[in-house]
């Protein structure tokens, strides 16, 4: 059993305090969290803090799982594929060792939603062209100038406003490198408050009155090289869930036009609401697609 002493606690930040209690509790090796600390934790602190570093998300199925090899065949890829989606968030899974147990949920899911009959995915300049011109419904002078538009690739982006809800998820797929963290709060917030993190998905609900609610999730846009800061200093580690999405924008011409607000656009938020596995927030998504198609 572990105790958390008075020199733990004083070491801990409020939040990582009430988390190293959580998890220990979770795991059934929590003596005291409160009071007089008896002892101190001595030499298996090592243990706490892989728990506290590594903790588990529970795969969310209904107890029932298949391995790798047989998610990697329904899906018709290689299972080094598959440990890619399952990192990226797109298949859920949890690891036991060397082994996946893997949602089969999610896998027929994934196949479901993966590549419809929308051509070949989008450039991400094109892509972010498409996105911040509302589908392709208004290309301003700006956003010709900020990706250095042809007048055929407009043309092309604008035919784009004719494509179904449903396809904008492969076709804007390659706008940025999207990874999921399980990580503690007070990061969280200082994710959340950096100067370049610019809001989305479900951490855009509100701002866009979306009839969901999603809590203790922070979903951020962030320029490739400050996520590389993040992951290397919080000692963040990809999960196929998480309380962090981060979404990395690779460095091209127009990537401070891009990510000059805090907030991203209905358009952008629409699609990675679409991307999420969770059948409500996809629906939420398709739906705010086409209310902007739509001209509401």
């Amino acid at each position: 059993m572990f105790v958390i002493d008075d020199h733990l606690r004083a070491t801990l930040e409020p939040s990582m305090l009430f988390d190293a209690q959580a998890t220990l509790a979770s795991v059934g090796v929590l003596e005291s969290v409160g009071g007089e600390a008896s002892a101190s934790i001595g030499p298996s602190s090592r243990r706490l803090t892989v728990l506290l570093r590594y903790r588990k998300q529970s795969v969310s199925t209904s107890g029932k799982t298949i391995t790798a090899r047989e998610a990697a065949q329904r899906l018709d890829v290689s299972t080094q594929r598959l440990r890619q989606l399952i990192l990226t968030g797109d298949i859920h899974a949890q690891r036991h060792g060397h082994v996946w147990a893997v949602d089969p949920t999610s896998v027929d899911d994934y196949r479901r939603r993966r590549r419809p009959t929308a051509g070949r995915s989008l450039s991400p300049r094109i892509a972010w062209a498409a996105l911040l011109s509302d589908f392709g419904t208004s290309i301003s002078d700006d956003i010709a100038q900020a990706f250095a538009l042809h007048p055929t690739e407009q043309t092309r982006i604008a035919k784009l406003g004719l494509r179904d809800a449903g396809n904008w998820r492969w076709l804007a797929r390659r706008r940025a490198t999207t990874e999921r963290f399980q990580t503690f709060g007070a990061y969280l917030g200082r994710i959340a408050r950096h100067d370049g993190a610019g809001r989305t998905g479900v951490s855009a609900l509100a701002d866009y009155n979306i009839d969901l609610l999603v809590l203790g999730h922070l979903d951020v846009y962030l320029p490739e090289a400050v996520t590389a800061d993040f992951k290397k200093s919080m000692r963040l580690q990809s999960t196929s869930t998480g309380n962090l999405t981060l979404r990395s924008v690779a460095d091209q011409q127009a990537t401070t036009y891009i990510m000059q607000r805090t907030l991203m656009p209905r358009s952008v938020v629409a699609v990675d609401l679409l991307d999420d596995s969770d059948t409500r927030t996809a629906c939420a998504g398709a739906d705010l697609i086409e209310a902007i198609l739509d001209g509401r």
